[in-house]
């Protein structure tokens, strides 16, 4: 069980670790597009759901450290 319990933590830190980066990457995407005069749509709210998940996979790392 141990095992098991140390591969979803350690699967859920890489999703919240990919969803940091996301969170990153829209915000350079949304920046960039609007001083080109072509701004990303929806970054506000991609932030706001990438923000949660992260909150939500790190909840295992927490819970064991």
């Amino acid at each position: 069980m141990q095992r098991v319990q140390e591969m979803v933590i350690r699967l859920t830190r890489a999703v919240a670790t990919a969803a940091v980066l996301l969170m990153m990457a829209v915000t350079v995407v949304s920046v960039v597009g609007r001083l080109a005069g072509v701004p990303l749509f929806g970054a506000e709210e991609m932030v706001a759901f990438l923000c949660v998940a992260v909150v939500a996979a790190s909840l295992p790392y927490c819970q064991e450290h």
